[in-house]
């Protein structure tokens, strides 16, 4: 078989593995109408729609970090805004099960989980860990990347360690992204069920996970939901607290001047190349998609340059474009059902595990 020949036929077993694919993406923060096009056209089947962040994204994001008051009906008044758009388009379902997600790729409709990321919605009630699960949510980020009533640079705190317990009775994800390793282990030595790590990147590629937390979320029978954001696929990181690395961000910051971005293009290839990492490293039932698109302008931006990041992309243009990393994995050898656990299928697994069919 010739080079083109073999090209044409990678190209058409992408095509058709990606059509009839379970595909989710972990963690994602744009709204849901205006996002449902491009997952249509994309093949996307879910994504985890992040309600609310512990900072106000597009308002006072520096200020709102120290806030603590005011976070549930935040969450509250952005459940009733979701769930009236998912009400209003049929071929939208809010996912409350495993088989919910099953269900709306059977009948060619898209899910979509609720997620928080960071505690603060709470406000140091198990009431409303309760109330929200009623209301939908099934993934819960424990912190973003400043302290909250869940968890402090010492490790969980008391009502910390009894969210992470109601959690588990109830079935809610516990998502351990954005914290230091002190909150990382407490998590692990409590949890009784799988946890993700819903956005991250490998260390030894670029930066974030070092090896030991990418085995002990293998251990756990967790998954990693790789980011498809540029600050973590290219070839540098600053030390915050991303997905169990360092410090939170409130102490970092202050600490570290801008690091220097890394110029040039980043695609679909460097976020496979962490993939690849991963399932040498620990096996592909451990791997995931994160995605995590989320606005790039006001003080959130500003914060992203304090980082050193000053041109803000994906590896991908946007959602519309997924069938690209099916295509890559197709390229490096992947299997078709290596490939269907990576966009989906794993995930789907700590799903059933967590909160049943």
């Amino acid at each position: 078989m010739n080079e083109a020949n073999q090209l044409n036929e990678e190209e058409r077993r992408a095509i058709s593995l990606h059509e009839k694919s379970i595909v989710i993406l972990m963690h994602d923060h744009l709204p849901i109408t205006c996002d449902i096009p491009k997952m249509r056209a994309g093949g996307v089947t879910a994504k985890v729609y992040n309600l609310i962040c512990d900072v106000e994204i597009s308002g006072d994001f520096r200020a709102s970090a120290n806030q603590y008051e005011g976070w549930a009906k935040r969450a509250l008044v952005q459940i009733d805004q979701a769930i009236t758009e998912i009400e209003s388009n049929e071929n939208v379902l809010l996912a409350l099960t495993a088989e919910d997600i099953e269900k709306a790729k059977r009948e060619e409709k898209i899910a979509i989980l609720f997620g928080s990321e960071g505690g603060k919605l709470l406000e140091g009630e198990l009431s409303l860990l309760r109330n929200f699960y009623r209301l939908g949510l099934r993934e819960l980020q424990l912190t973003w990347a400043f302290e909250n009533q869940l968890a402090n640079s010492n490790g969980l705190t008391d009502f910390g360690k009894d969210v992470v317990k109601e959690m588990n009775r109830l079935g809610i994800i516990i998502d351990l992204t954005h914290i230091p390793q002190r909150v990382f282990d407490d998590v692990l030595s409590l949890t009784k069920h799988p946890v993700i790590i819903s956005h991250c990147a490998a260390k030894a590629v670029s930066a974030d996970l070092s090896d030991e937390q990418i085995r002990a979320i293998a251990q756990n029978g967790g998954v990693l939901g790789l980011h498809f954001y540029s600050t973590y696929m290219a070839k540098r990181f600053p030390p915050l607290a991303k997905g169990g690395q360092g410090e939170f961000a409130n102490d970092a910051v202050a600490k570290q001047p801008p690091a220097p971005f890394v110029k040039g293009e980043i695609g679909v290839s460097d976020l496979v190349d962490h993939i690849d990492y991963i399932a040498n490293l620990v096996g592909i039932d451990h791997v995931g998609l994160g995605a995590d698109f989320f606005p790039t302008y006001g003080e959130w931006a500003e914060f992203q340059e304090a980082q050193g990041t000053y041109n803000i992309k994906w590896v991908i243009k946007d959602k519309s474009a997924m069938p690209d990393v099916t295509r890559e994995l197709v390229f490096r050898g992947y299997s078709d059902s290596e490939i269907q656990k990576i966009v989906g299928l794993n995930f789907l697994r700590i799903c059933h595990i967590v909160f049943g069919s």
